[in-house]
């Protein structure tokens, strides 16, 4: 028998591939629904953390360039806020002392 040039590598790259778009398939069969409204109050609970990030490393650095930066987004962040979203993001960026002096 001759051996085959480049045949095994296409197969394997086919399977590859399968397994991907099984991989795919699962993925979005398991992802939740999400009406509009709760996918704009999961962006925007995200910018909050992103935001207190940024302001415990102002803090921690002394460098104004970080707080000036969530200072600037916060016109934006405004428009789109809620009271529920707010306490969400409030509630889980909060440390755990702090909540209970509430």
């Amino acid at each position: 028998k001759k051996p085959t040039k480049g045949k095994g590598k296409a197969k394997a790259k086919d399977t590859e591939g399968a397994a991907a778009a099984k991989a795919e398939e699962k993925k979005e069969a398991t992802e939740v629904k999400r009406s509009p409204e709760e996918e704009a109050a999961i962006l925007i609970i995200g910018d909050i953390r992103s935001h207190v990030t940024l302001i415990q490393r102002a803090v921690h650095s002394q460098e104004s360039r970080h707080m000036s930066r969530v200072i600037r987004t916060i016109p934006r962040l405004r428009k789109r806020l809620s009271v529920g979203v707010l306490w969400q993001a409030l509630s889980e960026s909060l440390p755990e002392e702090a909540k209970a002096t509430q």
